[in-house]
């Protein structure tokens, strides 16, 4: 998981607004970062490398 967190934590740097994520077991992006996303299931971390938007819309809802 360690070597997965590190390929989240440098695309996160690469975006030009600040972005910190979070989801259990780990986190990527800077501290005080504008938008922070809390990720409830690892899961939600495919779905979003993956493009899946509806899932996350989904996962929104239900408060994931």
């Amino acid at each position: 998981m360690i070597a997965f967190a590190r390929l989240i934590d440098t695309r996160v740097a690469t975006l030009p607004r600040g972005l910190a994520l979070r989801w259990p077991g780990g986190r990527a992006g800077p501290d005080g970062s504008a938008v922070q996303l809390t990720m409830r299931r690892r899961q939600l971390l495919a779905d979003l490398a993956q493009g899946r938007i509806g899932e996350l819309a989904d996962a929104y809802v239900r408060g994931d």
